[in-house]
């Protein structure tokens, strides 16, 4: 039945802007009660279309649906994780709808996966304030599939995920639908180029809700919120938790379409794929800890050490904004080994980047430094030539095999740096695959974690399903380094043998010899080239810092890294 004569642009289910209307004391009253308490708004006022009789009906929410509304109206950030058609569409377009009614120039972003599953919050949103009292609308300004605003200056905005989803307004709550379906690599720059900006405000709030799809960064949000390690609140529906679903509806949902099916989608359990390097059960218990220090490209896990020992592996990109350049430090002193720092920058170029190189190896005792040569050649040659950085690993080419050049000849010419190939790739995935799986290198940054839940079969080869592998492949590198006895020979640790002692199962026998190590002491007479950027005085812990005595690190702390890393502490 029409209320309106003249609705906003022929509607006449919501009154144009700037139409009046009065209230009677009663509705003033009910008004108020609604602003103060939103379960009562909801189930007094909220209208939803019955799906087995077709007519509206009042809203009455599950004790689930009451924990989500609880928690979204009483804390600021929070994640649902939930199984399919459980009424979530439902409940969360309720809260929205409070929030835009009860406020004045408040902004709601609607992102999920896909621009038409937004645009169906929004609709459902949209027939919920269709069917509220005229007392309870605000005059309508704009009222369209991907956005609605209202005299009172609020305003909910439709949209899919991505990293400009949120530019051109200003929002104070934000609602990621089905964030788990979103593509890791727009995911995760929607989180750092989003989150920052939304939870600098004193109010604003994030809202997110998936069935869980895969080890993504849904998975680590929710993982982390479980752990108490963001400020996120949490709600876990589960299957069983929906009216109807009992052991007969379980058994028929696996006999049509099988048990991971169900656990994914009905039961919100966090499956592995079968296709990544490392088994699932092993990235599903993989947890990150927090670095000591870090800069914008650098993460700090352990300060360097006197008396250990350290390798460097580098991936190198163009430096275009696509994907990083990365290097990862690795402490080899002994077994188990453990990842040093970190280091990830998608913007430094080819130039730049063996002044990086350069800095962190003399920070961490002139480690030895495996450069990818496919695209990093020059990157390895500078840092050899100009910086006259002696720690350079070479490789050799050798005869007599069939894939990808590569045999054994000592007479062949060294090349610095690592040309990966299939053969070099295999070898480090499996060699990587087993020392992760047998507890002999410990993985402990986030990015490496994230990218190695998504680093799978490809093409008969191992490589991102999606985004970024460059963490990932230093640790390939580095699986790769293990295999060819210098680590052995520097640390008097035969990994190798101990993992085949931990797993009898075979390890791949094919490998690239390893070419040799260009080693000895810093030079006595030259300076390195000097470079900008990173300012490395804090990887040295603060009795590094303040001893007196120069650092006995050969006479490096008269060069330019010398400045850098010990620099006025003031």
């Amino acid at each position: 039945m029409a209320r309106y004569s003249v609705g906003f642009q022929g509607n006449p289910r919501v009154r144009k802007a700037g139409t009046s209307v009065s209230y009677t004391p009663d509705q003033q009253r009910e008004f108020i009660k609604c602003h103060m308490d939103p379960l009562y708004f909801v189930e007094h006022y909220v209208y939803i279309k019955n799906v087995d009789f077709e007519e509206l009906v009042l809203f009455k929410t599950r004790f689930y649906q009451k924990e989500m509304l609880d928690k979204m109206m009483s804390c600021r950030d929070v994640i649902v994780k939930l199984p399919r058609q459980c009424g979530k569409t439902t409940c969360v377009s309720a809260v929205l709808l409070w929030h835009i009614l009860f406020n004045k120039n408040y902004g709601i972003l609607v992102a999920a996966h896909k621009g038409d599953k937004a645009r169906d919050v929004l609709a459902v949103i949209k027939d919920m304030y269709e069917n509220l009292p005229e007392w309870l609308q605000h005059g309508v300004k704009e009222w369209n599939k991907g956005r609605i605003e209202i005299e009172t200056g609020c305003f909910i905005r439709a949209s899919a995920t991505s990293g400009g989803s949120a530019r051109g307004d200003v929002y104070n709550c934000i609602y990621l639908d089905e964030f788990a379906f979103v593509a890791s690599h727009v995911a995760e720059e929607f989180v750092k180029s989003v989150m920052p900006t939304i939870s600098s405000g004193k109010t604003t709030k994030t809202f997110i809700t998936s069935t869980p799809r895969g080890l993504n960064l849904f998975h680590k949000m929710w993982t982390d919120a479980v752990e108490n390690r963001t400020n996120f609140a949490w709600v876990e529906i589960k299957w069983d938790d929906v009216p109807g679903r009992d052991q007969a509806f379980k058994q028929g949902i696996i006999a049509r379409y099988g048990e991971d099916y169900f656990n994914q989608e009905y039961g919100a359990e966090f499956v592995g794929s079968s296709r990544t390097l490392i088994t699932g059960s092993k990235l599903m218990a993989m947890r990150h800890t927090e670095p000591i220090k870090s800069t914008d490209h650098l993460k700090l896990y352990q300060y360097p050490e006197k008396g250990r020992m350290y390798c460097i592996t580098a991936d190198v990109a163009e430096g275009l904004g696509g994907d990083c350049s990365a290097a990862v430090v690795f402490d080899i002193t002994q077994a188990p080994y453990q990842i040093a720092a970190v280091y990830r920058n998608r913007n430094i170029d080819t130039m730049a980047y063996p002044g990086v190189l350069f800095d962190l190896g003399r920070a961490y005792h002139n480690a030895m430094v495996l450069v990818e040569s496919n695209f990093g050649g020059d990157v390895a040659r500078t840092l050899q030539n100009d910086y006259e950085y002696e720690n350079v690993v070479a490789t050799a080419r050798h005869k007599g095999s069939t894939k990808g050049g590569q045999g054994i000849s000592h007479a062949a010419k060294t090349k610095l740096g690592l040309d990966m190939n299939i053969l070099t790739k295999r070898v480090g995935c499996t060699n990587l695959k087993s020392l992760v799986e047998q507890d002999q290198l410990f993985v402990c940054d986030a990015d490496a974690i994230q990218e190695l839940r998504r680093f799978v079969v490809k093409n008969k080869s191992y490589a991102a399903e999606d985004g970024n592998d460059d963490v990932a492949m230093c640790l390939v590198m580095f699986g790769w380094m293990v295999d060819q006895g210098y680590i052995k020979d520097l640390t008097d640790v035969n990994v190798r043998q101990k993992v085949m002692d931990l797993n009898k199962d075979k390890i791949e026998e094919s490998m690239t010899p390893f070419g040799f190590i260009y080693d000895g002491g810093a030079s006595e007479s030259n300076n390195p080239v000097a470079t900008k950027g990173e300012d490395w005085r804090w990887l040295m812990d603060d009795d590094e810092k303040n001893r007196d005595p120069e650092p006995d690190w050969g006479d490096w702390e008269k060069e330019a890294a010398f400045e850098r890393l010990y620099g006025k502490l003031n």
